[in-house]
């Protein structure tokens, strides 16, 4: 009975996965609400031209963005989450770490 449960759980979160997957229309919507307050057409106009330049490669259960062979966000849920590294900055290597600790 408990393996029923678990079963019938996991297929209504997969189907719930893959029914709630975001689109472009979305992704657009969610980039152009960034800004405080009301939209301007300089928001929607970059959240337009960073749309444009991505392209979306729809799985099973979620969504990912790419530009340039890299995967900038992935929508899953009904929410588009940013990946990668959005501010430029890059996580130490392992021997740099070595050198700050003295080993």
């Amino acid at each position: 009975m408990k393996t029923a449960i678990i079963f019938i759980l996991s297929a209504a979160l997969l189907a719930v996965a893959a029914f709630t997957r975001p689109d472009r229309r979305t992704l657009l919507l969610q980039l152009a609400d960034r800004a405080e307050g009301s939209w301007h057409a300089g928001d929607v106009d970059a959240a337009v031209h960073t749309v444009a330049a991505l392209e979306f490669r729809n799985r099973l259960l979620w969504t990912d963005a790419v530009r340039d062979g890299r995967v900038v966000y992935t929508g899953v849920f009904g929410h588009w989450f940013a990946r990668g590294d959005d501010n430029g900055k890059q996580l130490p290597s392992t021997a740099d770490l070595r050198k700050l600790l003295g080993r």
